[in-house]
């Protein structure tokens, strides 16, 4: 018997059915895969692929709670960093020893920021209200930080250390802290 070239056994093409199924099952999990990774790390907290943009490199001392210049001079009123100085610019509040920064368009590894907290005076605190639930935020800020994130201090109350804490926003649920704070 004289078979047409490529087809065999009534099949059309150079596979048999179970390379077909097996092609088949392959793109489903891949499918399922994108679904599962489209819910875990949505869009808006994809990592920049150009690095780190100006507001992540003046709070890259989170990890550590280490952070060089950033505060606002008591005296002067501006940002002693070069990047807080320009944000200053922007709209800043101070109230008693703390400057805010609200309403400034900010990404913090890729999430919306909806206020920026840093010390105006001996107070140390450095805190950023993110526009996403704590669930969300957790495993990424942890990737980009290098470091476990708590919802509460494991330290003595009267320790001089501090430690970066992850906490929902009181009252709103689909907001998260990312803070440093000491009032020592």
């Amino acid at each position: 018997m004289k078979r047409e070239r490529g087809k065999q056994d009534g099949f059309d093409g150079n596979q048999c059915p179970c390379a077909l199924a097996r092609q088949k099952t392959l793109l489903s999990n891949i499918a399922a895969l994108l679904v599962v990774l489209s819910v875990v790390l949505p869009a808006s907290a994809s990592q920049n692929p150009t690095g780190p943009n100006e507001l992540e490199k003046m709070l890259s001392g989170f990890s550590k709670c280490e952070f060089a210049g950033v505060y606002i001079d008591w005296q002067t009123g501006k940002g002693a960093h070069p990047y807080l100085r320009h944000l200053s610019g922007l709209g800043m509040t101070v109230e008693e020893d703390v400057a805010y920064f609200e309403n400034i368009p900010l990404r913090f590894h890729g999430f919306k920021v909806l206020q920026l907290t840093v010390p105006a005076a001996t107070w140390s605190i450095h805190q950023i209200v993110l526009d996403a639930p704590r669930r969300k935020v957790r495993p990424v800020l942890e990737k980009a930080l290098r470091v476990r994130l708590p919802r509460v201090s494991t330290l003595p109350a009267d320790s001089e250390e501090t430690v970066p804490l992850l906490t929902e926003y009181p009252g709103k649920p689909n907001w998260s802290v990312l803070e440093c704070n000491s009032s020592l």
